[in-house]
């Protein structure tokens, strides 16, 4: 059986981007790059090098990631496993 069959296929209905250049994903300090490296899902990086470029905070802009990452994965396992009961942990 198949994950269309299944109603797996995916939540996804955010945003869309264009992947980085290896020069762009080079050009971000460490600790975004290590954001990337351990994200949950395959994420672009071009919204962090367009951050970068504009100056931003990158630790806030990491932040707001970290929070944005988790979302995607509460998201993601609740259509797949059902929502969290109480009493289940």
């Amino acid at each position: 059986m198949s994950f269309r069959d299944q109603g797996l296929e995916g939540g996804w209905s955010g945003k869309f981007d264009t992947a980085e250049t290896w020069a762009q994903f080079d050009a971000l300090p460490v600790g975004v790059k290590r954001l990337y490296w351990n994200a949950p899902y395959a994420y672009t990086a071009r919204p962090a090098f367009r951050a970068w470029m504009a100056r931003a905070d990158m630790r806030a802009w990491v932040a707001g990631r970290l929070e944005g990452f988790a979302d995607d994965v509460a998201r993601e396992s609740a259509r797949l496993y059902g929502e969290a009961q109480e009493g289940w942990l």
